[in-house]
């Protein structure tokens, strides 16, 4: 089965699939919305430092954030980690996603510890949570033209386009690659209504936004903001252009909301505005 046919057949079984999660009905007043998320390379870099406390935080964070996309509550979390051996690295890692659940408020569910010798260490993550019926997000087919776009910002390079970061960033520096992915859930849950779509800027960087649209439009973003120094950095050593930054890196920008027009004042003021819809 090809792949695009494959992705036809899940959503033909699913109340909604996206890029980010997806959902099914569980009543008539209720979804559940699950994810599934690792940290990738960030792996690496937390092995080379030695520095374990703080990656199972970016496991709860690349998960739960996806599971907001469809405006779900996080209510669970569960983990596997697989390793060669049992050792002072694995209460380390349970101590992040501790950590993380208590920033996501979603209950730790466990999870497996797979022993297997001589393998690499990894890990992977698991959310779950619960949509109403009168919080259900807008189907995208009532995004317009001038709908505004709307960013939260991320606490650095987050969890996505490490490979490209590892190659470039000279090791001496990569404590900075572990500042942990921020946790969006409170801080969503606390703004107004007129949220049409979320977007989660991960692998793919803002290209992600297209997965959220109708076909008819596109996301012109102004790239107008500060751009954090760990991204300058990169991209001088790199030499990437700056589209190919965009595909591939958040560039300060974490989450990104197409708000309703008609709603637009009410978040002017608590988030920047970085873009619009514009017909495609």
């Amino acid at each position: 089965m090809k792949y695009n046919d494959y992705i036809d057949w899940l959503k033909n079984r699913h109340e909604s699939i996206t890029d980010f999660a997806s959902s099914v009905s569980i009543t008539d007043q209720t979804s559940i919305v699950v994810s599934t998320d690792g940290v990738g390379t960030k792996l690496k870099v937390a092995e080379y430092l030695g520095k374990y406390n703080t990656i199972g935080v970016d496991l709860v964070a690349m998960n739960v954030n996806d599971i907001l996309t469809q405006g779900a509550i996080p209510i669970g979390f569960s983990n596997y980690i697989a390793c060669d051996k049992l050792d002072d690295r694995i209460p380390e890692i349970i101590k992040g996603i501790e950590v993380g659940c208590k920033v996501a408020n979603c209950n730790l569910l466990g999870g497996e510890t797979a022993i297997m010798e001589g393998s690499q260490l990894e890990l992977s993550g698991f959310a779950i949570g619960i949509v109403h019926k009168d919080h259900k997000l807008p189907k995208k087919e009532t995004m317009k033209r001038g709908d505004p776009i709307f960013g939260i910002i991320s606490s650095g390079i987050h969890s996505n386009g490490l490979t490209i970061a590892r190659k470039y960033i000279p090791k001496k520096d990569w404590k900075k690659l572990l500042e942990p992915t921020l946790i969006y859930s409170g801080f969503i849950g606390s703004l107004p209504n007129g949220i049409i779509g979320i977007a989660h800027i991960t692998g793919g960087g803002f290209t992600k936004i297209d997965s959220i649209l109708p076909s008819n439009l596109q996301a012109e973003i102004y790239y107008d903001w500060e751009v954090p120094e760990v991204f300058l950095d990169l991209q001088k050593k790199s030499g990437l252009s700056h589209k190919q930054m965009t595909k591939n890196f958040n560039l300060g920008i974490g989450m990104v909301l197409i708000v309703d027009q008609n709603h637009a004042h009410k978040f002017d003021g608590k988030l920047r505005r970085i873009g619009e819809l514009i017909y495609g």
